[in-house]
């Protein structure tokens, strides 16, 4: 289906076919989630929010940089990749951060949907900005504002897609994780390491190609409401069946009196 119609499965059966076909290339994206991991697993439980803010925001913007970067099929000038690392540079904080905030405000919802649906929603109204700067060569400003833009014109899907691609993750890392622990503790860190380095890729590809997906739609969007615009425009003297005078050559008219 063109990305215009394209449904959340086709996508992930999309994104599935390109880590196939970019294989090594794109196993290479899961590199900073699972550093990330390594980094972040050993550490108390106080200082692994502050250093998965700090260094999740290198190591998880540039695997989703060199996933636009494998979808776009081509490598982009340094100064659009560059902006695209500040854009998500200033993202990622505030997504590690979201859970602390929610359980400051002492919502319940937190306790009831977890932290991840908060950092879902947040990304969805927000992550296309990072392929914005990338394909679009948009400064972080602008790539933001046309990031919300995007997300703006099919909230839904970029939300459906996330979350589908988030749960695929889990259950299929799961999968794997199982497969490859051990009993020791250095075993399991090798095992969640690799589950992670395999996995992860499908997160950053997916939310790659789900880009193309919105501006489509944002395309379709402003087409139907130039067409109508262009409709609204047209007067009904225009209409050569309106009502009007008497066509001269076809009507005919009473004759003249003497």
């Amino acid at each position: 289906m063109p990305p215009a119609e394209r449904t959340i499965g086709q996508l992930i059966a999309e994104t599935i076919r390109t880590y196939g076909d970019r294989f090594w290339p794109s196993i290479a994206l899961g590199l900073g989630p699972a550093l990330l991991f390594a980094l972040v697993r050993p550490l108390p439980s106080l200082l692994q929010l502050p250093i998965a803010a700090g260094a999740g925001s290198i190591l998880m913007t540039a695997s989703f940089i060199g996933a636009c970067v494998i979808v776009a099929g081509r490598r982009p000038p340094n100064r659009f990749l560059w902006n695209a690392f500040l854009v998500g540079f200033l993202i990622w904080p505030t997504v590690a951060l979201l859970p602390l905030l929610f359980a400051a405000s002492g919502s319940v919802w937190i306790t009831l949907i977890g932290p991840f649906l908060p950092i879902l929603l947040w990304l969805s109204y927000v992550g296309m900005s990072v392929p914005a700067a990338v394909v679009e060569g948009l400064d972080y400003r602008y790539a933001l504002a046309r990031g919300i833009e995007l997300a703006k014109a099919d909230y839904v899907h970029v939300l459906g897609t996330l979350v589908t691609l988030v749960i695929t993750y889990h259950l299929t890392g799961g999968v794997l994780f199982l497969l490859l622990h051990g009993s020791s503790d250095l075993q399991l860190s090798v095992a969640g390491f690799l589950a992670t380095l395999v996995i992860s890729p499908m997160i950053f590809l997916g939310s790659a190609l789900v880009y193309y997906d919105q501006v489509a739609r944002l395309d379709k969007v402003r087409a139907r409401a130039t067409e109508r615009s262009g409709d609204a425009d047209l007067h009904p003297a225009d209409d050569a069946d309106g009502p009007g005078s008497a066509d001269a050559e076809v009507e005919s008219r009473p004759a003249a009196r003497s």
